[in-house]
């Protein structure tokens, strides 16, 4: 068990990391109106399919564990921005809230595309 929660905060930790990557590129050929859309639309999926992952590779209870891994992670981040953030505070709350409903979204939309399959038989858990 732990090493599921240590392995899936690694994924969501790369995850900002690659959407911070992602901020700080330049490119020249695109407008800036588009190049917004597209990074909005890239986290926004990214993080659904995200929460969708984890909440896949989760042991049993899913929903349980992985709302553990969503709330812990996001509010260790909460934290972090709160203390050494240089935005508003108001800002923080509203950015660490929205991913956290955008993970919590993606554990949604897997349990209610699984939800007359039993879970036991989803090939991991064999």
């Amino acid at each position: 068990m732990n090493e599921y929660f240590v392995k899936r905060s690694l994924f969501i930790f790369l995850w900002f990391f690659c959407i911070a990557i992602l901020l700080n590129l330049e490119t020249s050929w695109l407008s800036e109106t588009v190049a917004v859309i597209i990074l909005v639309t890239v986290v926004i999926f990214g993080s659904i399919l995200l929460g969708y992952r984890n909440t896949y590779f989760a042991p049993e209870p899913k929903i349980k564990m992985s709302l553990i891994l969503h709330t812990s992670f996001m509010g260790l981040m909460l934290v972090i921005d709160l203390l050494f953030g240089k935005s508003v505070w108001y800002f923080d709350l509203a950015r660490n809230f929205g991913f956290l409903g955008l993970f919590l979204l993606g554990s949604f939309i897997f349990y209610k595309k699984n939800l007359n399959l039993n879970v036991a038989k989803i090939p991991p858990f064999q």
